[in-house]
């Protein structure tokens, strides 16, 4: 058996979820690690290692829960069992720093897929797929050189697909790091699919959606705080609006789902916890998916629910986003007589008109979802800035042409997200002097 003399050891090191791109590895494909079962039977001791010396067994398991340094937590958690915290929202992850060969995660999460990355790489080193498991033990890497590692896990699936109960890292060796490097900068995303990353694995868009092709770690949201260097928590779900959902429905909408640590339950979160400098604000999409809605209801439901946001950030950037999905050719009128409409003007917007013609002589018709769904934004900003907000924006991603492909259901690649990170990136660069 193998002991050693521990004496205050402490390893920098730089997480890249937390830390941003600190690895010289290329974003562009999935690398694989191959598992093998050749340790030692496991200790069911969790170990304490913050004192300044004390004897370790190294070749050993080893267990540490949510609340050791040695781990960092990123998202928002029920900590209602406060040694199994739940996590719902994409983009939630949990990294341990460790001096050994091996590591396992607890993890209780049927329904969800999670990206595993080792030693900072920025492309998953494995996928975690557990959509039909509900086992609580993951073997996450073995073999490893004998030395220091850090190993992330991150939740690339919607809230929608599942919970996860976090319990905790075992390790095959012994913690290395008292406390991870504090990240200065923290961007929230607040969105629908497009931000959860819906088929942005797929390449065709006539495909429909699979749990397996849903992966918010390359989406514009965490792609571009990654490349800024901030922490991320992304508060997205598939088919919700601003108003209404993509059904018409006025229940579940993004600015109900905010305030609450998860859509599984009723619970507040607690926003003094996590407070980013910048929010941005993707929604319309859905909101447009049957139709123009009404206006005065889209516009006043904007407004409310920035006021909301202020109340909780008084400092915080507010950025409102709108495509790149939203264009002036989808959805199709349902009205057939085109002459109706190009005199008639949405209701205070005199310039727009609701309706366009394909073509020439086409009978076939669509509404101007783009270029409205922009007004109606850009009437939010301007009625806060007119009430006193002096912190809020708009920028509007270019919609989408095919020239980068598209996911399933006509989303967005993971190159139209890469595209759409750039874009993003360099906004937040000259606004906020990152």
């Amino acid at each position: 058996m193998n002991i050693l003399k521990l004496t205050s050891t402490l390893l920098i090191c730089n997480v890249f979820i937390a830390c941003g791109n600190n690895s010289t590895g290329s974003e562009s494909g999935e690398s694989s690690m191959v598992l093998s079962s050749s340790l030692e039977p496991e200790s069911s001791s969790s170990v304490d290692f913050s004192s300044s010396s004390m004897e370790v067994e190294t070749s050993a398991w080893h267990t540490f829960t949510p609340d050791n340094p040695a781990i960092r937590i990123v998202g928002r958690g029920d900590y209602t069992t406060p040694l199994a915290p739940t996590f719902a929202w994409s983009g939630s992850n949990w990294s341990i720093a460790f001096h050994g060969t091996a590591v396992k995660i607890l993890l209780t999460a049927p329904g969800s897929i999670f990206n595993v990355f080792v030693d900072g790489d920025t492309i998953p080193t494995s996928v975690l797929d557990l959509s039909n498991s509900s086992e609580g033990e993951h073997l996450l890497a073995e073999n490893l050189t004998e030395g220091e590692h850090t190993i992330t896990v991150f939740k690339r699936t919607e809230a929608q697909y599942g919970d996860a109960t976090f319990q905790g890292f075992k390790v095959y060796g012994y913690s290395t790091l008292s406390s991870f490097p504090t990240i200065t900068r923290r961007i929230e995303f607040i969105g629908n699919s497009i931000t959860c990353g819906y088929g942005d694995l797929d390449s065709l868009k006539e495909n429909t959606f699979d749990i397996t092709t849903e992966d918010h770690y390359w989406t514009y949201a965490a792609t571009t705080a990654r490349h800024l260097g901030a922490e991320s928590h992304a508060i997205c779900y598939s088919g919700r609006g601003l108003y209404r959902n993509n059904t018409g429905s006025l229940n579940g909408t993004l600015p109900e789902l905010f305030p609450t640590i998860s859509p599984s339950t009723t619970i507040a979160w607690d926003f003094s916890q996590w407070i980013p400098e910048v929010l941005v604000i993707n929604l319309g999409t859905n909101d447009f998916y049957l139709g123009i809605p009404d206006s005065s209801e889209f516009v006043n439901a904007g407004i409310t629910f920035i006021k909301s946001i202020r109340s909780y950030y008084p400092t915080t950037k507010i950025l409102m986003l709108d495509g790149p999905m939203l264009s002036d050719y989808y959805p199709a009128a349902t009205v057939s007589d085109f002459s109706q409409f190009p005199e008639e003007p949405i209701k205070g917007y005199p310039s727009a008109y609701i309706m366009r013609r394909i073509s020439g002589t086409d009978t076939s018709y669509t509404y101007r979802s783009q270029t409205i769904c922009q007004r109606y934004l850009n009437a939010i900003k301007n009625n806060l800035l007119s009430s006193g907000e002096t912190n809020v924006a708009r920028y509007s991603f270019p919609a989408q042409t095919g020239k980068y492909g598209y996911g399933a259901d006509w989303h967005p690649s993971k190159a139209q997200h890469a595209y759409m990170a750039g874009l993003l990136e360099g906004w937040v660069k000259t606004e906020m002097g990152w």
